[in-house]
């Protein structure tokens, strides 16, 4: 037989084997990360509502800037103010509310385990 013909199926798969592990792993585990978050707490949230309603009543309506964004710097500030910083547990490179687990709430790992780490991101 000729060697080339042997070789070849050992070589596609070294080149199968290699571009999956350069894509992650094959899709393996997912990622988890500790992060911070900033969140009004419940208890100040109406304080944290009023502000926002009167930091946009003050803004300069002749102005050129969006209203919209005028909005979103109120409640950006509002945060800043009102709010207090968390450790959550993520799922995956970016935050999203729906794979995201606060540390203080968190039972099952590897949350747990990383919440108790200290770790952060």
């Amino acid at each position: 037989m000729n060697a080339r013909f042997i070789l070849l199926p050992f070589v596609a798969l070294l080149i199968a084997a290699m571009t999956c592990l350069a894509t992650q792993g094959c899709g393996g585990e997912p990622e988890w990360h500790i992060a911070t978050s900033q969140v009004i707490p419940l208890a100040r949230r109406d304080d944290a509502a009023r502000f926002v309603v009167e930091c946009a009543a003050a803004a300069n309506p002749k102005s050129d800037e969006e209203g919209e964004d005028l909005v979103r710097q109120c409640h950006v500030t509002a945060e800043d103010l009102f709010g207090v910083h968390v450790r959550a547990c993520i799922e995956g490179p970016d935050y999203a509310p729906n794979r995201s687990w606060p540390c203080d709430r968190v039972t099952t790992d590897p949350c747990r385990t990383m919440c108790a780490s200290g770790r952060t991101q």
